[in-house]
């Protein structure tokens, strides 16, 4: 039996490693028709605008598939998100079938106490405890909640026939029990990156804090105004106010002001 599951989560990992490698290529793909149709998109746009309106009808068509490769393109990064957060999720099962378990970074440390004596001499919490060999929750609430169960600071008994029927289902469904934990730490991750992001502080220097606040603000206004000067050049640029050059120059200025802006923020 534990072989067959041992097998069971390499083969489940493989796949996953192959989606992984899937998902890039393709991504490299809808980099370049991304590229492709914005700049013939202008191109047309630029030519019907004095001749055939046909090709000015073709290069709009062009622009909006260019927003459409956009949205696909984060939606490829949340794919990406969740099928790293499976391939974790099935590295630390295969961790549970020998002593590599103890490698699994979340061993509960950071819900000792300081005069919790119990939860160390017992090995309930901290390095090689019963809590870093079972756990595996991975947003904060679920996370404390596991650890006041197995210390038994709070039994929770008000949900414990509900909580039962959860973990006979998930015993299951191990592809729905892998999958519902992938989406978890997916968004667990995502909580954690916004939490320390909002009590990050640098200081520069002269010595002054900057707050992620700021670099939220920052973040916001280049979403904003890039787009809206990549939109307004093309608009002034179809009724003849500047000429087409300037859409290649804002397009390029946009760039720039994104590397800055990600340099800045991340």
């Amino acid at each position: 039996m534990q072989k067959d599951w041992n097998e069971k989560l390499k083969a489940e990992k493989e796949a996953t490693e192959i989606k992984t490698l899937k998902l890039k290529k393709s991504e490299n793909t809808i980099a370049i028709m991304r590229l492709i149709t914005f700049l013939s998109g202008i191109f047309l746009i630029y030519i019907g605008i004095d001749g055939e309106k046909i090709f000015g009808l073709a290069g709009l068509i062009l622009i909006l598939l260019f927003i459409m490769l956009v949205r696909q393109t984060g939606k490829n990064q949340e794919e990406k998100n969740h099928l790293a957060a499976k391939e974790e999720v099935l590295r630390r099962y295969m961790f549970r079938m020998d002593d590599r378990w103890k490698k699994i970074e979340d061993d509960g440390s950071d819900f000792i106490n300081a005069d919790d004596t119990i939860s160390t001499d017992l090995d309930l919490l901290g390095a090689s405890s019963l809590y870093q060999l079972l756990n595996i929750a991975h947003t904060e609430g679920g996370r404390k909640k596991f650890a006041e169960t197995i210390t038994l600071r709070a039994n929770h008994l008000e949900n414990r026939e509900k909580r039962l029927e959860a973990s006979k289902e998930l015993a299951d469904n191990s592809e729905l029990l892998i999958d519902f934990e992938s989406a978890s730490m997916s968004i667990g991750s995502i909580r954690k990156k916004i939490i320390e992001k909002q009590n990050e502080y640098e200081t520069d220097d002269s010595g002054k804090m900057i707050n992620s606040k700021v670099k939220t603000s920052i973040s916001i206004f280049g979403m904003i105004i890039i787009p809206i000067m990549n939109v307004c050049s093309i608009a002034l640029v179809a009724f003849g106010k500047i000429p087409v050059s300037s859409i290649f120059i804002t397009f390029l200025f946009g760039l720039i002001m994104t590397t800055v802006i990600n340099k800045i923020v991340v």
